[in-house]
């Protein structure tokens, strides 16, 4: 899947997420978290840059990890939850969209 493919499936997945969040839709945590979620959608396929194993460490659990880790470290101090979870999640989101591709 390229890259315009996997964002538009953490634009999904957001929406789906902001159905279901119990509070206000002004909440600069909220905000945080769908940010970096969207944008940590396309990270894991850094592996074709590096010239490394297409969907290989990049595309686990254990890198899903790394990667939350990576959106932490970077993300804003204040929010290191948010970030995390972001990271990680957008992850995850990436590899589900891999199932769906060759």
């Amino acid at each position: 899947m390229q890259a315009k493919g996997h964002v538009g499936i953490g634009f999904i997945f957001a929406s789906l997420i902001l159905l279901v969040y119990p509070g206000n839709y002004y909440d600069t945590r909220l905000w945080v978290f769908i940010s970096i979620f969207v944008r940590m959608t396309t990270w894991p396929d850094i592996d074709l840059r590096l010239e490394l194993k297409h969907r290989g460490f990049t595309h686990t659990v254990l890198g899903s990890l790394v990667f939350g880790f990576i959106a932490t470290i970077f993300g804003m101090p204040h929010y290191t939850l948010e970030a995390f979870l972001g990271g990680f999640e957008g992850t995850l989101v990436h590899m589900l969209g891999d199932v769906f591709t060759i």
